[in-house]
Order: structure tokens, then sequence, then C-alpha cells
């Protein structure tokens, strides 16, 4: 799947099982998101419960998406990827999802003082 987003197209990779659909972001297949794994990484980030201690603001954001659009994330520094899942057994709008994820990390990377409106 590809989504327009703040950083140009972004590619997923998209892994279904039975009961769970996954949309993978890896650095290989984009990297004009080096910034964001970089940041990421620097902030110790892997899921949305490691956003608070710091922005309050942001997390709130997050888990506005996640209610929205039944999507859940999380970071895999490793492979250099963020994972996109559903919460429910065919649920999640990823389309939307995603692209509201990372236009939100792109805002917060680049607001003054990490501020999201």
């Amino acid at each position: 799947m590809d989504v327009e987003t703040f950083w140009g197209t972004v590619h997923t990779r998209e892994l279904v099982t039975s009961l769970q659909r996954m949309h993978h972001v890896l650095l290989k297949d984009n990297p004009a998101l080096k910034p964001l794994f970089d940041w990421l990484k620097v902030l110790g980030v892997q899921n949305v419960g490691q956003v608070k201690p710091w922005s309050e603001l942001l997390a709130g954001h997050l888990e506005e998406i996640r209610f929205n659009r039944e999507l859940k994330w999380y970071v895999n520094h490793e492979d250099w990827a963020i994972v996109f899942h559903n919460m429910a057994p065919f649920a999640g709008d990823f389309a939307s999802g995603v692209k509201e994820y990372l236009n939100l990390f792109y805002l917060a990377m680049y607001s003054p003082r990490g501020r999201v409106y």
C-alpha cells in the first residue's frame, strides 16, 4: 500500500493472517523516513506508552488515532521498521491511520518546542 504523507509517498508491506493485518513501514523502502527513525531511536520510543512521559499532548493525539482508526503501532529498531496492526480482527482503517500517524510524527518533530496542535 502506498500512502501520501508529509514525508512524501510512503510504501508499506502488508502481512495478513486469519485474525490480524499488519503493515510494515521499512526504512529500506522509505529512505525519506530516516530522520523519523533516528528521532524515535534517540527518544527510546517503541510504542505510545513510551511517548507519555515526555509529551502528554502527543500521546493524546496518538491515542485518538488509535481509537478512531482501530490501529496500534510499535517500532522495531533492530529491523528499522514501524509496524501498524489492527486492534480487533477484521478491523482497522490502515490507509487513513498510517497517514495520520506519520503526519503527526512529522508535526511533532518539526514544530516549535515539539508541540502538536
